[in-house]
């Protein structure tokens, strides 16, 4: 099915940026292009056409709702990655990195509202529907953002905050993205309803995981990010939340401008989510929330292509492992 939507998307996606490179002024579309051409695992376009299939809709149909997923998620990494000061997305210079920071924020603000733009292809009650549930998602992305950086300046912060803070910031949009779909596909309430579900509890899993890559990982390889930038960053994740409640952070030796510093805070780091049970702990809820999307799954009733189709993406999410 994947190769299916690959060609559907790949096609859609080279006319977008075809019409694009035609737009003025060229400095602010050449940004957008560039993101968009960096690739990636395109997840939540694919589950929009997942949604479509679910529902038995015309999959060719879903494909402006598919973009318009990609370019929204996009946008939203550009300026996570100004806000993070991120140097590398998919292993290349971030957008600001690359450019400059107002650039990377006019890019992604032209982004947002090309992701809106993409829905108005559908007719009018298509169109309105599918538009009030970005909408929605794109608040609670925001939210999600915010609490993220406020975090940074608090050490209370509990487990309960932070799968508060990236179920809004990460997981909605995994389940929006299904939502989409399936409206598309003209699908019932209750298959849009536990699609949703289905899509938020695998992307809870999916953030868990990626910020103990994030923690863990030796090199960037297809992870594509620079390691270690939670823990220099000083974010909360749930290997530094639980860590805290067990034990306090043992003192950095090294000040804050030696060269090495960031290097040993990592190693630091590593050493203190060991020894308190926390790296344990974290891919244990990973797992928690791969079976209660597992189970999710089992209980539709959908074209067992699709179902498959499904669970393999989760199970591959889950065996992301670096």
């Amino acid at each position: 099915m994947f190769n299916t939507f690959q060609h559907l998307f790949n096609g859609r996606l080279e006319q977008y940026l075809k019409n694009t490179a035609l737009k003025n002024p060229q400095s602010l579309y050449e940004a957008e292009s560039y993101m968009l051409q960096l690739g990636g695992k395109r997840i939540r376009p694919y589950l929009v056409y997942l949604g479509a299939c679910a529902a038995n809709g015309n999959q060719a149909y879903a494909m402006d709702a598919a973009l318009c997923v990609e370019v929204f998620h996009n946008f939203s990494l550009i300026h996570d990655d100004w806000l993070d000061q991120s140097q590398l997305r998919r292993g290349q210079a971030t957008v600001h990195n690359k450019w400059n920071a107002p650039q990377s924020i006019l890019t992604g603000d032209v982004m947002f509202a090309n992701s809106f733009a993409l829905l108005q292809s559908y007719p009018d009650s298509i169109c309105g529907a599918l538009s009030k549930i970005l909408s929605k998602t794109a608040s609670e992305v925001c939210e999600g953002q915010q609490l993220d950086l406020d975090f940074e300046h608090t050490s209370q912060v509990t487990e309960a905050d932070y799968l508060h803070m990236i179920r809004l910031k990460t997981a909605v949009l995994l389940g929006c993205s299904l939502q989409l779909g399936v409206i598309t596909a003209g699908g019932k309430m209750e298959l849009q309803h536990e699609l949703y579900h289905f899509g938020v509890d695998t992307g809870i899993a999916f953030q868990i995981l990626d910020d103990y890559l994030d923690a863990f990982a030796e090199t960037t390889g297809p992870f594509g990010k620079t390691i270690g930038g939670d823990i220099i960053g000083g974010k909360k994740t749930l290997l530094w939340i639980y860590s805290n409640s067990k034990k306090e952070m043992p003192k950095l030796k090294l000040e804050s401008h030696a060269p090495h510093f960031n290097s040993e805070k990592i190693k630091l780091h590593r050493a203190w989510y060991n020894e308190t049970g926390a790296t344990k702990h974290c891919l244990e809820t990973v797992s928690k929330y791969h079976k209660q999307a597992q189970l999710r799954l089992q209980n539709l009733e959908m074209d067992a292509a699709v179902k498959n189709a499904l669970n393999t993406l989760l199970l591959e999410l889950e065996q992301r492992m670096v």
